[in-house]
């Protein structure tokens, strides 16, 4: 049951973000279509850049110290990612590149990521190559990359690839159908995303005519949003046939044997029969923890702000906007408490501390469906390693100190 709870409060908060894009209202669902739509592009390249601010009042003096060197590295660091990408049609056949360059503090960060992938006969087969941070290449001998390839990870990692292709393509199929589903009957009782008109915007590839969209929070619609689309996900049994099919995929991609394979999906059976028979009580006991949050502020000030746009081919070319995150210590930890029983109120005397994180970002997607080029870089065993010697690496690095530890304690 325990893995069970885990389980619906995962499925909640992804609900949560997707709901986002859906609803009964024409203006939510000329979003959740657009979204649909880009995701089916044959190709682009897009510029994301995020900004943070971080800031913390009432703290004791235990939280002085530990965020006296925290603020520097997380105020005002900014992460910028270029990304290409292009496929066929059915997508079967994909490349893509993203080049990362973040700054935390005094401390740069450069992060690049090739991928090529492609399936035949319901057999994926992918090479994605990573190049590491100055800072990682100085601990891997001058080693610049690292190397995943689908034909040689099969042992390394337990997970069979060449079924994972036909897999994702299902739950893909199956996801899609469910959101369809639900975007009938979904209805939170209130409006969060707005028709804001048109205009022109100036894009990497041109002035376009775009449609304007935007999506609105603050701290109780946030909450009541979780509220309905926690309630409406547990109560729905498509939802929960959903999440137990894909549970038992991913038991059949996990390179188990026939028998462990048929006990952990006669396991996952027994799960959800035995959360059915006990959801009114589950409901019951998560709508009082949800309620519990009520006066625990989340959602800042400025709130949740996500403005989008759309062009004239139906394609999201635009995602801008900002989350003001707020972590209130003591009432959160408070209320934790309240609901665990606990009598132990030390950690809330300790941590006075309000934490607030503010994330600004502006995306843009451009030339899509138009020719994208991707280059990746040329790999030899001098510059790069393969992921399956770096695991072997870290597995004997584990052994060896585990040998080293229990010869210790024989002295």
């Amino acid at each position: 049951m325990n893995k069970l709870k885990k389980l619906a409060t995962i499925a909640a908060s992804v609900a949560m973000a997707t709901s986002l894009f859906t609803g009964c209202s024409y203006d939510a669902t000329s979003l959740a279509n657009a979204f649909s739509k880009t995701q089916k592009a044959t190709s682009s390249e897009s510029k994301t850049e995020i900004n943070l601010k971080f800031s913390a009042e009432n703290l004791s003096a235990e939280e002085q110290n530990s965020v006296n060197k925290v603020i520097p590295m997380i105020n005002n660091a900014s992460i910028v990612m270029n990304s290409k990408m292009n496929q066929n049609e059915s997508a079967t056949a994909a490349k893509a590149q993203i080049d990362m360059s973040a700054k935390f503090g005094d401390m740069p960060l450069d992060l690049g990521v090739w991928v090529d992938s492609s399936s035949e006969n319901d057999k994926l087969s992918f090479k994605e190559i990573i190049k590491l941070p100055a800072i990682a290449q100085s601990e891997m001998n001058g080693k610049q990359y690292v190397v995943l390839d689908s034909s040689k990870m099969n042992g390394a990692s337990g997970m069979d690839f060449s079924k994972l292709t036909q897999t994702s393509e299902d739950m893909q199929k199956k996801l899609s159908e469910l959101i369809a589903k639900s975007m009938v009957s979904f209805d939170p009782n209130f409006t969060f995303i707005t028709n804001k008109g048109s205009q022109y915007m100036n894009l990497p590839d041109g002035n376009k005519p775009v449609h304007l969209y935007q999506v609105t929070l603050n701290d109780k619609n946030f909450k009541s949003l979780v509220k309905y689309t926690s309630n409406n996900l547990v109560n729905n049994a498509d939802a929960r046939d959903f999440l137990k099919d894909y549970m038992i995929a991913m038991t059949k991609v996990s390179n188990l044997k026939e028998e462990d394979s048929a006990a952990a999906e006669a396991e996952i059976n027994k799960s959800f029969s035995d959360f059915e028979k006990g959801l009114p009580e589950f409901t019951k006991q998560m709508n009082k923890v949800l309620d519990s949050f009520d006066k625990v502020t989340i959602i800042g000030d400025r709130g949740i702000v996500i403005n989008y746009a759309v062009d004239e081919n139906g394609y999201i070319v635009s995602e801008n906007g900002y989350m003001d995150l707020v972590f209130d210590a003591p009432n959160f930890i408070s209320t934790v408490q309240s609901l665990s029983g606990s009598k132990n109120a030390s950690a809330s005397n300790t941590l006075t501390g309000v934490y607030k994180l503010g994330i600004d970002f502006n995306s843009t997607i451009y030339n899509i469906n138009k020719d994208v080029e991707i280059k990746f870089p040329e790999i030899t065993d001098e510059n790069s390693i393969q992921y399956e010697d770096l695991f072997k690496q870290g597995t004997k690095s584990t052994q060896a100190k585990i040998i080293k530890n229990e010869l210790a304690k024989v002295k």
